[in-house]
């Protein structure tokens, strides 16, 4: 377990639907994938992307984003961090270090 970092997608619409999704990096508990805010919790450091997907009223649907870069605590030992039965970084052992939302790109859907 680590810090816990919260993503909120704020579109200018009442969403139809929204679906979070971890895209790359390591492991990260995630709460609220299917709602405007994202409780995010990473098990060890890296770089995380997550995507928001929100559908408007219109069909449209529009995607963003975050940027999540996660530190190892100064001094804290290389690896797995789980030498000696540890169980890895500790729960105060994760510094967010970045979160950067990126732009976000728009498509429609198709009607068959």
């Amino acid at each position: 377990p680590g810090e816990v970092v919260v993503l909120q997608a704020d579109p200018d619409f009442q969403p139809i639907s929204v679906h979070w999704t971890q895209t790359t990096g390591p492991t990260a508990w995630l709460d609220g994938a299917r709602e405007l805010t994202l409780s995010v919790e990473p098990t060890e450091p890296g770089h995380c992307v997550f995507e928001v997907e929100v559908e408007a009223p219109s069909g449209e649907i529009v995607t963003a984003a975050a940027h999540v870069v996660v530190l190892a605590p100064a001094g804290a030992p290389r690896g797995c961090g789980c030498a000696g039965g540890s169980g890895g970084y500790g729960p105060v052992g994760l510094i967010l270090a970045l979160l950067v939302a990126c732009g976000s790109r728009r498509r429609s859907l198709s009607s068959p």
